[in-house]
């Protein structure tokens, strides 16, 4: 597999995993707040 192909799958990967963070992040500062 080269190089290149490898790196577009790190980042292809790396992209989904930051959003669910970021959602992750968002639902629970507003479940804190909630109670």
């Amino acid at each position: 597999m080269p190089i290149k192909d490898e790196l577009k799958i790190n980042k292809q990967h790396a992209v989904p995993q930051n959003i669910m963070d970021v959602e992750f992040r968002i639902i629970g500062d507003l479940t804190m707040r909630q109670f």
